[in-house]
């Protein structure tokens, strides 16, 4: 509708991967799948301080 002329600046975080009490079909990494899809930047922290970081930094980058 917009010929690529408006961006949407927006930061989704959610879990991913193997949780407690989650039944096996809950249970897959769809980080591969996003970053397959043009015009999104897709981050996978490895511990809790990472994610804090990213999440920091692309809400910063948001702002610019």
């Amino acid at each position: 509708m917009s010929a690529g002329q408006m961006s949407v600046p927006i930061v989704f975080r959610g879990p991913n991967g193997a949780a407690a009490g989650v039944a096996a079909q809950h249970s897959q990494c769809y980080a591969a799948w996003y970053g397959s899809c043009p015009g999104l930047k897709v981050l996978a922290p490895y511990n809790s301080e990472d994610a804090r970081g990213l999440l920091k930094a692309a809400t910063r980058k948001l702002s610019l």
